[in-house]
């Protein structure tokens, strides 16, 4: 579905923009579009924004296990992060064939990415700790049919166009578009993981079915 989506005829004129934009120097707008797509993108697959919820009457076993409730929300993030790398991996692809960014481009954008992915994961599952929905009688209907899924959409759609917008307006060099977004978001993935270490933790343990 995102294959298609990235290389359709209408979305191909945009690429080509995005190419010329780099030919032409410019290439902190390519940082943040790869950036802006991975967290809005990874944000649309629910897994993390659904963890909770999924485990539905089958919560119970969480608390049985023995593993740390820390350890089991972050294998669940971990399991988001997974999926949304692998979008991620298809989306700098795509922009190598299309747009044949440098290899520096590249990898400075991955590595954004990889902190994009991480803000919406910990966003989802901090969003389906406090909003869980475990009375449900089909998995279809948990992810289709949960609040916390479109809410975690919504903020990371939000986070991801104003971080594009503020950088085209800015319009910093390569060098400091890259490491202002990757000191701020890697600020934010740390508060994150601590609020879900901490926070997370004491909501789990209070579930009830």
């Amino acid at each position: 579905m995102l294959i298609p989506m990235l290389i359709s005829p209408e979305n191909a004129g945009d690429l080509k923009q995005v190419g010329e934009m780099l030919q032409s120097g410019n290439s902190s707008i390519f940082l943040v579009i790869i950036f802006a797509a991975a967290v809005i993108l990874s944000s649309m697959n629910g897994i993390s924004s659904t963890a909770i919820s999924r485990e539905g009457k089958n919560l119970y076993v969480i608390k049985y296990l023995p593993v740390s409730f820390k350890t089991q929300l972050m294998a669940k993030v971990l399991s988001a992060v997974v999926m949304g790398s692998l979008m991620t991996i298809i989306i700098l692809i795509a922009s190598a064939i299309l747009i044949k960014p440098s290899i520096y481009m590249l990898v400075a954008s991955g590595i954004l990415c990889i902190l994009g992915v991480l803000f919406t994961s910990f966003t989802g599952i901090l969003l389906d700790l406090n909003f869980p929905k475990l009375n449900w009688d089909s998995e279809q209907k948990v992810v289709k049919q949960n609040i916390t899924v479109m809410i975690s959409m919504l903020v990371c759609v939000c986070v991801g166009v104003l971080t594009a917008y503020m950088t085209i307006k800015i319009n910093p060099s390569e060098r400091n578009a890259f490491l202002s977004i990757f000191a701020i978001y890697l600020v934010i993935d740390f508060i994150l993981y601590y609020v879900v270490s901490t926070v997370g933790v004491k909501l789990i343990k209070k579930m009830k079915l």
